[in-house]
């Protein structure tokens, strides 16, 4: 579904763009586990996620903002704000995904994908200081009263989202020049409120 609203003024110097959407990917292929037998291998590819998703974009376009025999210049400025929710996994639990890699950290789970959250989620400790020998201090997060990472499933069970890898909104800035025969387009983009996971410290 897309909504879109178009304005012109200024003999079409400045146009606005406002448009909304919104839409629903189904049968989304992933690998999952089955039973062997009756199949061959444990393992086979399923179309069974589904994931939906909507936003908004705003765009000014300024035609002839320099205009002359010598130089031109015009300029479009875009905005868009857009989340994706998972709707269906097609497992029973949630599914973790990002592997640092191993040894060391071959089962640790640092993204998120839970029916009815956003995508993107990321997951880690919390820490919450230093203790008397000098090691991180972390949150009891499930507050069973043991935090430490001597097994993966302990790792795993205290960890709380943390942050989104999915941008809050993204901009782009276009700019057309002309100077006698020469073109010039400059075109910059911005992505703004998301986190990243820097693998090699995690690792």
């Amino acid at each position: 579904f897309n909504l879109g609203f178009d304005v012109a003024v200024a003999k079409n110097k400045l146009n606005v763009s406002i448009d909304y959407f919104k839409n629903k990917s189904s049968d989304l292929i992933d690998r999952y586990t089955v039973h062997s037998p009756p199949n061959v291998a444990n393992s086979t590819f399923l179309n069974a996620m589904e994931l939906s998703g909507s936003g908004y974009e705003v765009s000014l376009e300024y035609n002839n903002i320099l205009n002359s025999e010598k130089l031109d210049w015009s300029a479009n400025l875009v905005y868009n704000h857009y989340s994706v929710q998972v709707e269906k996994t097609g497992y029973d639990e949630p599914v973790g995904i990002g592997y640092p890699g191993a040894p060391g950290m071959c089962c640790a789970q640092y993204i998120l994908i839970q029916e009815g959250q956003p995508l993107g989620q990321i997951w880690g400790p919390v820490r919450v200081g230093v203790n008397a020998d000098g090691s991180i201090q972390y949150k009891d997060i499930n507050r069973d009263g043991v935090v430490g990472f001597g097994s993966i499933d302990v790792y795993n069970q205290d960890q709380t989202l943390i942050g989104s890898a999915l941008p809050k909104f993204e901009l782009g800035f276009q700019n057309n020049l002309r100077w006698r025969q020469f073109d010039l387009n400059i075109f910059l983009r911005g992505v703004f409120g998301h986190e990243m996971i820097h693998e090699n410290r995690l690792f």
